[in-house]
This record gives structure tokens, C-alpha cells and sequence, in this order.
């Protein structure tokens, strides 16, 4: 694609593949980005790839490595980054077909390099910082870059509606958490009280709760790669203690009870499923696959599950 079309070198076929090659790009990233953010069940390619990638090099520190609580912040981190320097790469490569033929240039120099002069102009285009000292002339060179900068600032935009999105996930899995951490002290011990003392709404409520959380798994994969520090809050952990409950639940004699331990039976089920599906692929019961939930993630609360 040349510049200017008075007098201006026909494009080549290598022009034509640095063009095709840097929409191919650009395509694939706003593919992974609708993907992951804007797709109800979040399957993003690339993002989950990175994801996945940092989650298990941050797990070779071993379950008490600083590093390893810091996997969710980090692969999200990588996986903006990674977005970033794809576009800025895909349209450069967009620029050097017309480079330098399609730009007029504010600061002439004897040593222009046609490769430089494109990586600078996406990356000051994608961040909107426009300085203007490199300025397109082309039609399709004058349309290109605005929509450059709008990418770009949709981009910024996306990545920070990710982390608001994330993050009320990771407290309703705490919150889990918690609840069923208070109301294991509270009882001390399930064979301590007889079945019928269970409340069925307390029951429902745990149930309700488990369904939260398997919909933010699908909706925000992202979150299961956020790895907690203290036993309390891990959720892995807890889900022990959530069975014991559907047990004891199971033999009482109150219809409203076992209904009720029937609904938390169901939704952990549905858990296990999503979870088996989507990150362990370990198959089994769903104690088996809670018990794999809880030894991937790799933290003390693990030991909750000793002799499951």
C-alpha cells in the first residue's frame, strides 16, 4: 500500500503481507479480548494460555512461596501486557507497507528506519499521546491511525473493567469461605450435634452461595488462579467441611433438612463439574475432584482434606 498515490511506488507483495499479517494480529487480540471480557463464559485463548502459564511457574516456589499467592495479579498483568504489545505490533506492521511514502515527517533525518519509524508511531498512537512529529497523508494511512487510538483506549478501558469484574468475585468465594469456616467452629464437630439441629435455611443459603461462586468460575475463569494465604478464606479448603455437612444433612430426620442438604449436595456437584471441565480434567466423585481443587492450589488449608 503506497502513500500517496501521485507518483508513488505501487505496493509490493511484501506490503500486502506485512498488511495482512498485522490486521491478522490485531484481529486475533480483539478476538481474545471480546473473549475474555465480553463472553459469558470467558474462554480467551490467549488469556487463559498466559494464565495457566504463570499459575503453574508461580506453584514451582512450592505453596509457601511469596510468588505463589501472587499468581491471579501477575497472569492478569502478563495478559494485559501481552495484548499491548500484540497491537502495537499488528499495526506497526499495518504502518510499514506504507512507510515511508504514506507519512510526512515534522523532523527530517538522513537515517530514517522504516521499521522504527512504524513501532514508534503505533506506540505513540495506541497510548493516545499523538506527539504529531510523524503525520499520515495516505486516505487509508489518515483513517488507520485514529482507529488505532481507538482501539488502544478500549483497550486501557477493557483492562480495567477485568480487574473491577474480578475482584467481587474473589470476595463472594471468600465470603464462602468464612461462612463455612464460623460455622465449623461453631459446631465444633458435625457427629457432636444430632442432624435435625441443621437449619434447613442455613442450608439453602450455603447452596445459593456455592451456585455464586460456580458462575463466577465460568463467567471470570480469571478468578480461580488467585490463590489464598490463610485457611479462613480459602474456599478449597472449606468445601470439605460443605460435604461433611450434605452427609450429616442426609440422615436426619427432617424432610426440610434433607431437602435442603440435597440443594448443597447438588450445587457442589455442579462445582466439581465446572471445575473438572474447565481447569483440573481429572475425572472422579466430586469429593475426588474438591480434594484435586484443593491440592492445585497449593496452600496449608490443603491439609483440611488429609485422609478424605
Amino acid at each position: 500500500m503506497s502513500g500517496d498515490r501521485g507518483g508513488a511506488p505501487e505496493a509490493g507483495p511484501m506490503d500486502w503481507v506485512s498488511t495482512a499479517v498485522g490486521l491478522g494480529i490485531v484481529v486475533i487480540v480483539l478476538r481474545d479480548v471480546f473473549h475474555t471480557l465480553l463472553h459469558p463464559a470467558g474462554r480467551g485463548t490467549l488469556a487463559r494460555l498466559v494464565m495457566r502459564l504463570v499459575w503453574r511457574s508461580a506453584g514451582r516456589g512450592g505453596r509457601k512461596g511469596r510468588i505463589s499467592g501472587l499468581a491471579g495479579p501477575l497472569g492478569m498483568a502478563a495478559v494485559a501486557l501481552l495484548w499491548s504489545l500484540a497491537t502495537i505490533v499488528g499495526w506497526a506492521l499495518i504502518y510499514l507497507a506504507d512507510m515511508p511514502e504514506g507519512f510526512a515527517f515534522s523532523v527530517e533525518s538522513h537515517q530514517r528506519n522504516s521499521l522504527l519509524d512504524a513501532v514508534y508511531l503505533s506506540l505513540v498512537t495506541v497510548t493516545t499521546l499523538g506527539f504529531g512529529d510523524i503525520a499520515p497523508t495516505s486516505v487509508w494511512m489518515r483513517l488507520a491511525t485514529p482507529i488505532e487510538a481507538l482501539v488502544g483506549f478500549s483497550l486501557l478501558t477493557a483492562v480495567v473493567a477485568w480487574v473491577v469484574e474480578v475482584y467481587p468475585a474473589l470476595t463472594r468465594r471468600r465470603v464462602l469461605a468464612l461462612r463455612l469456616s464460623v460455622l465449623r467452629r461453631a459446631r465444633n464437630h458435625p457427629e457432636d450435634k444430632p442432624p435435625e439441629h441443621l437449619p434447613p435455611d442455613l442450608l439453602a443459603d450455603l447452596a445459593a452461595a456455592v451456585a455464586e461462586v460456580r458462575v463466577d468460575l465460568t463467567q471470570f475463569p480469571t478468578s480461580y488462579y488467585f490463590r489464598e494465604q490463610t485457611e479462613e478464606t480459602a474456599l478449597p479448603a472449606m468445601l470439605r467441611y460443605a460435604l461433611d455437612l450434605v452427609d450429616l444433612a442426609a440422615e436426619s430426620a427432617d424432610p426440610h433438612v434433607r431437602t435442603a442438604g440435597r440443594m448443597l449436595g447438588c450445587a457442589l456437584d455442579d462445582l466439581a463439574t465446572v471445575l473438572d471441565d474447565d481447569f483440573l480434567r481429572v475425572g472422579g466423585d466430586t469429593r475426588a475432584v474438591l480434594r484435586a481443587y484443593a491440592r492445585d492450589q497449593r496452600h496449608h488449608a490443603e491439609t483440611a482434606w488429609s485422609g478424605s
